[in-house]
């Protein structure tokens, strides 16, 4: 079979084995077959020697992550287990030791969903206890292993082996400011404060401020600069694996890019002014080429009819305006304010169609400003359907706009602004330029 000079983990290879429901006897054959070599008896003893001290050799454990269908860093406890396997076998062994009737400590907790039928409640249950394995695994408190040793019938080595339901994260920000370090548990978590680091260091409006996103794995990187106030943020986050020896920085899954990296660029694009996001890409990547583009929606089914296009002049501002709105960092402020103005002459000839009580107006997350109108028959806010949608945007070619970061408090801003001009009213002026034209989409 080979001489044993590699090592894997005996407790994870018997947790995987259990987990797919085979005995001993049933993987060494398949391990066997799959090497090619006789099926004797001697393969069910081998397999027990490795199953019980881990020593084996790199063609056995090829042979074995083939038949378990996992890597073979799994197998040496070097990457976190899949959470729905992970949890099946809790689920697994939970139900064998309700099964024997003896297990008070855990029949009292599976009372706790008493309300849940009898599925739903092992599932529930399974979950909870899952996850304080996971958190003991960081801990490591005396009493909690105990407790949890006694509730799953699994030994305190087979406890502490790898476990995979939520994840642990460290983060690391520094800045001239901030220097800190913590661990959070779950994607979610990981999301909803690197957003909350973004928003509170990038909380000084116009600052041109640049956010820089990219990976060295099993890092995730994220650099902020504030040129206005010459402070520069860098944060790095990484999935970590609690061990006997501390904290081990393992590589994000798939499923954690999945609901990660999406959240992350949002959060970039909602409150830096240029994002280069994860593919190195920059955004915007010329100021002379932001739009505000308007969309004119189908009232009863929300598609989009026409499309306006508002350049509002930024091709008038003279150099020196530039210069010195550059030299003070406030060169997106500038744009975005001269495409302000233009929207002003662009949208109002179609808003006054209407009364201006009838527009309802409204921020779409940090994407887009929102104005519905509302039926007269049911002047609720709640029944307004959506006509307009305003979006900051690129012209990346002709005809081609790509939307870019935009600060939720811009959004708010914009929103109030057109707001003003409701209120204010607006009276069409004869020999005046005439403003932009939707056109079909």
């Amino acid at each position: 079979m080979g001489r044993p000079t590699f090592k894997i983990d005996p407790v994870r290879l018997r947790a995987l084995r259990e987990e797919q429901g085979l005995t001993q006897a049933a993987i060494a054959k398949k391990v066997a077959q799959h090497l090619g070599k006789p099926v004797t008896e001697d393969i069910t003893r081998h397999y027990q020697r490795v199953e019980d001290d881990g020593q084996t050799s790199i063609e056995y454990a090829k042979a074995l992550a083939t038949v378990l269908k996992v890597s073979v860093p799994l197998l040496q406890g070097l990457e976190n287990p899949d959470p729905f396997l992970y949890l099946q076998y809790i689920q697994r062994l939970l139900k064998e030791q309700l099964g024997t009737g003896t297990n008070d400590a855990l029949q009292k907790l599976l009372k706790r969903h008493v309300n849940d039928d009898e599925e739903k409640a092992l599932e529930y249950l399974t979950e909870d206890i899952a996850e304080l394995i996971e958190q003991v695994l960081l801990v490591r408190n005396p009493a909690e292993i105990a407790d949890l040793v006694q509730l799953t019938g699994l030994s305190e080595e087979e406890l502490l082996a790898p476990a995979n339901v939520r994840g642990f994260w460290f983060i690391s920000v520094r800045s001239r400011g901030v220097n800190c370090t913590e661990v959070v548990d779950g994607v979610s978590s990981v999301n909803f404060r690197i957003g909350e680091i973004m928003r509170e260091f990038l909380s000084i409006r116009g600052s041109d401020s640049t956010l820089r996103m990219w990976r060295d794995n099993p890092w995730i990187s994220i650099e902020i600069y504030r040129p206005q106030v010459r402070d520069r943020m860098r944060i790095d986050f990484t999935r970590v694996q609690p061990d006997t020896s501390g904290l081990r920085w393992i590589d994000a899954t798939w499923r954690d890019d999945l609901f990660l990296i999406p959240g992350i660029t949002e959060h970039a694009y909602a409150n830096a002014d240029v994002v280069t996001d994860f593919s190195d890409k920059t955004s915007p990547g010329d100021l002379h080429r932001l739009r505000l583009v308007v969309t004119e929606h189908d009232r009863n089914f929300g598609k989009i009819l026409r499309r306006m296009v508002v350049r509002g002049y930024i091709d008038e501002i003279p150099e020196t305006v530039k210069q010195n709105f550059s030299e003070e960092c406030h060169s997106r402020i500038l744009f975005v304010n001269w495409l302000t103005a233009g929207l002003r002459e662009a949208l109002m000839p179609h808003l006054v169609l209407h009364p201006a009580s009838s527009w309802h107006l409204s921020t779409n997350g940090a994407a887009a400003v929102d104005i519905k109108i509302t039926d007269p028959r049911f002047p609720s806010v709640c029944l307004a359907e959506l006509r307009y949608r305003i979006m900051l945007a690129e012209e990346v070619s002709p005809g081609t706009f790509e939307p870019v970061p935009v600060r939720e408090k811009d959004l708010h801003q914009l929103r109030k602004k057109i707001e003003e001009w409701l209120a204010e009213g607006y009276v069409l002026v004869d020999g005046a330029d005439p403003a932009p034209n939707f056109e079909p989409v």
